[in-house]
């Protein structure tokens, strides 16, 4: 605590660094007015799992053991290692000089021992603990730092302390117990509680100043942060060294006062972190104080709702996270001192002494070092500190406002000025914006006049275009009759536009059916009348010249596109691109001819393809003499055969990921996957498919998809 720290700070009388062997120290030839306190540091007697006093210890083997020190490092003399939980008897004999017997009044002065002891000088009981047992149901915790008066009857003293734990990650004697007159002793204790009391007042008159002031200046975190930072120091100051939260409730419950001392230091960190924050938010991590917040509310919950001796285990695993915020701080330091930021040197002041206490007091809490606690010193001088930098930059913050106000005061004067002289140039703009303004409503109501009669046309426009579909779509073979020789069929057929390019065919003459997939050249209107045209000329070379060889309907079909765009003789080009068949159910047959477009089929679970000549129908002014070439498929009742007919559209769509084209290889795979489903339900699934690999892109093409099975 504070003020242990500065009374030891200021003393010219140190302890006395005789220690123990073997349970005896030897302080008889010692001069104890050169000292203040003896520490009885060394080898003491160790019984584990006995409570012995008087000639009890006769019939006993004592172990010999390190104090201050928590006994779970120990190992007794049969070679066992003591649990944290348990009880235990420490003894020892303190040898003093002779003209102390029956004059002079001693004082034994303890600090914390975990967690609750009885305390027998020459057999005599020194206090009355309260249920102190051999279980954790006999056993409760009890922090009570004390100082104890006797006057030595012998020449040497038997001091004998019954500990027991159920309650803390420590047990035993972990710190320091001295030894020394009454008077220096107790001289020392008023001045430490003067000090300390001093030191809770201020911290808490701090705080109640900081947070009047945040009151009145709401915006300033730092001074919210700042003041409940005082407050949880000052609350802290209750639990530390000389634990006055004992004397002021001395029947409060231990886990009440030890929760609390966890709960100071754990969120004492984050609310520490959040002050230096606010006063450079720029050079601090705001990562470092989410982490903080996290583990700081996971320990909070661990303290509130669980047992000493289950989250009092896990401190040291937020103490590494102080070690890091220590270790952190440091950096941030270095880092405003370079950077030359208002009141670096201030703050860098401050934060060694936090870094310094922080450090100590951690190596404290795990018995690493024998010290006292450093942590409010360091504190109550980081506060001060930082106290004068939050009273510099408010006072820097009132002359900025003063300066401000000035300057806002003669810019106020300037505008008024300026108001006036562009107030009569404004009148002037106000009436050429009013002559505008009529201008502009006589062009709005002719733009509006204009729209309507735009909209009319498109109107007209689309009217037609949808009568077109119609036409098309009358011209076209219903898929119900096609249906009606293939059950088990499906037609994917989406146009870009209202009117489509691509189209369907379907034939009959006797035993012999035809079916293409054709792409004509463009989309919407103009590959609307190209697919009326390629189907009125295929049905004229099948029904009337009586063309069925499927590569003679091809070469026909080309010279009647040629004809009728008369392409000898003009740079006309458009084309189609066709995939054909011809089914002899009778012969068990299918032939194929194609032009830029493939047959692919799917026999016995292997998927085959047929590709089409490299050259689309009509448009080759070069190739007017061409010839097309067919491929013949034989199948049986047998077999499981299935065929597709499709024009490029589907695998040209843009999308997925990536945004691009779907590719034929693709296409391929997935007419793949799909091909032991009925072909209605394949069909279903392409359409879905395409919507899904579209996404919200435009859709690429025309869209025409066929597919048969027979067997």
């Amino acid at each position: 605590m504070l003020t242990t720290t500065l009374f030891f700070a200021c003393s010219a009388k140190k302890k006395e660094t005789t220690r123990a062997e073997k349970g005896v120290i030897d302080f008889s030839k010692s001069n104890f007015e050169t000292h203040s306190a003896i520490a009885l540091n060394g080898e003491w007697e160790f019984y584990w799992k006995q409570y012995l006093i008087g000639k009890d210890f006769e019939q006993a083997s004592p172990s010999y053991v390190e104090v201050p020190n928590s006994w779970d490092s120990y190992k007794t003399i049969s070679g066992e290692v003591p649990t944290t939980e348990g009880y235990t008897t420490y003894r020892l004999r303190v040898k003093i000089p002779s003209v102390f017997r029956g004059n002079e009044l001693l004082a034994l002065k303890l600090e914390f021992i975990t967690t609750n002891y009885a305390l027998f000088i020459d057999n005599k009981p020194m206090n009355q603990p309260k249920k102190l047992g051999t279980s954790p149901e006999t056993t409760d915790g009890h922090y009570d730092p004390e100082i104890y008066f006797f006057i030595p009857q012998k020449d040497t003293v038997e001091i004998v302390f019954f500990v027991a734990n159920y309650a803390y990650r420590l047990g035993g004697l972990t710190q320091t117990i001295s030894l020394g007159k009454a008077q220096p002793i107790s001289t020392e204790r008023e001045r430490t509680i003067l000090i300390n009391f001093f030191s809770i007042g201020v911290l808490v008159i701090m705080g109640l100043a900081h947070l009047i002031l945040f009151f009145f200046r709401r915006r300033t975190w730092a001074i919210l942060y700042f003041a409940s930072y005082c407050f949880i120091i000052a609350l802290r100051a209750f639990f530390t060294d000389d634990y006055y939260f004992t004397d002021i409730f001395p029947n409060a419950d231990f886990e009440v006062g030890n929760k609390l001392s966890y709960l100071t230091f754990s969120i004492g960190m984050p609310m520490f972190a959040m002050f230096v924050k606010s006063l450079y938010s720029e050079d601090f991590s705001s990562y470092v104080i989410k982490v903080l917040l996290f583990f700081s509310a996971i320990f909070s919950l661990l303290v509130l709702f669980t047992r000493g001796i289950v989250y009092s285990n896990y401190l040291i695993y937020y103490q590494l996270i102080a070690f890091l915020l220590i270790l952190y701080a440091l950096y941030f330091t270095i880092r405003i001192l370079i950077k030359r930021r208002e009141g670096s040197v201030i703050f860098a002041f401050g934060m060694a002494t936090i870094i310094v206490a922080a450090t100590n007091d951690i190596l404290v809490a795990n018995v690493v070092i024998d010290s006292i606690n450093l942590m409010p010193i360091g504190s109550f001088i980081f506060i001060f500190s930082h106290t004068l930098l939050l009273s510099k930059n408010l006072a820097s913050a009132y002359k900025k406002e003063e300066t401000f106000s000035k300057e806002l005061l003669q810019t106020n004067q300037m505008l008024e000025a300026k108001v006036k002289e562009r107030t009569s140039s404004l009148q002037d703009i106000q009436t050429k914006l009013f002559e505008n303004l009529e201008e502009l409503k006589s062009k709005i109501n002719t733009v509006n006049v204009q729209n309507k009669e735009i909209k009319a046309q498109n109107l007209y426009i689309t009217s037609s275009i949808n009568y077109a579909k119609t036409i098309q779509y009358n011209i076209l073979s219903d898929f119900k009759v096609i249906q009606s020789h293939f059950p088990d069929s499906f037609l994917v057929f989406k146009p870009k536009d209202i009117v489509s390019g691509d189209f369907y065919y379907f034939n009959q003459k006797g035993d012999k059916i035809f079916l293409a997939a054709v792409d004509c050249t463009g989309h919407g209107v103009p590959g609307a009348f190209m697919s009326l045209i390629g189907y009125k000329i295929l049905n004229e070379i099948i029904d009337v010249q009586q063309v069925f060889t499927p590569s003679e309907i091809l070469r026909n079909l080309h010279l009647g596109i040629k004809e009728i765009f008369n392409q000898e003789a003009n740079t006309h080009r458009n084309g189609m691109d066709i995939a054909l068949v011809m089914l002899d159910k009778g012969n068990s047959t299918l032939t194929f001819a194609g032009a830029k477009a493939p047959l692919v089929y799917i026999k016995n679970g292997k998927m085959n393809m047929i590709e089409g000549e490299n050259f689309y129908i009509g448009g080759n002014s070069s190739k007017s003499e061409v010839n097309f070439s067919q491929s013949t498929i034989f199948f049986s009742a047998n077999d499981q055969f299935s065929f597709y007919l499709f024009s490029d559209g589907y695998q040209d769509q843009f999308g997925g990921e990536e945004n691009k084209k779907l590719m034929k290889k693709h296409f391929r795979e997935l007419l793949f996957q799909l091909k032991d489903f009925p072909m209605k339900e394949q069909g279903n699934l392409l359409q879905e498919w395409h919507e899904a690999w579209k996404g919200n892109l435009a859709q690429t093409d025309d869209i025409l998809v066929m597919g048969f099975r027979l067997y």
